[in-house]
């Protein structure tokens, strides 16, 4: 159970942050109180890097991968609201936006994150039929 949270926790600061040294230190100020908001909060306010090393995001999962794709400000918005789950207002005020801000920011977010993983859907390669690899009989 405290394994699971601590990933949890460090994955969200992470996604913040695009630094691995801000999140463990959020993920420090959050866990003695076992408060993912805490967390959240704390990785806000260390503020976020320019990207992570390629050998750190290629351990998370695909679709978190895709969230750190995009820009700071959509990425913060989308992890707090969709993936943390605090309300507008909170995120508002965290973030010091407006609400509806933070809601647009959250939209276009979301509507990014399914143009990206349809861009990769389309540069993937095809998969290969199970006959193609048969050798061509000739018969006599």
């Amino acid at each position: 159970m405290a394994n699971e949270c601590i990933a949890k926790y460090f994955i969200t600061a992470v996604l913040l942050t695009s630094d691995v040294k801000r999140a463990e230190a959020a993920v420090l100020d959050g866990f003695p109180f076992l408060d993912l908001n805490r967390t959240a909060v704390s990785a806000i306010h260390r503020g976020s890097s320019q990207s992570l090393p390629e050998a750190v995001v290629s351990l998370l999962p695909v679709e978190l991968q895709r969230v750190l794709q995009l820009a700071p400000d959509l990425r913060r918005s989308f992890v707090l609201r969709m993936l943390v789950g605090m309300s507008r207002e909170d995120c508002a005020a965290l973030l010091n936006l407006e609400s509806d801000q933070v809601e647009d920011a959250t939209c276009k977010a979301a509507k990014q994150l399914a143009r990206i993983a349809e861009s990769e859907r389309l540069r993937a390669p095809i998969p290969l039929s199970r006959y193609d690899n048969l050798q061509q009989v000739t018969y006599v």
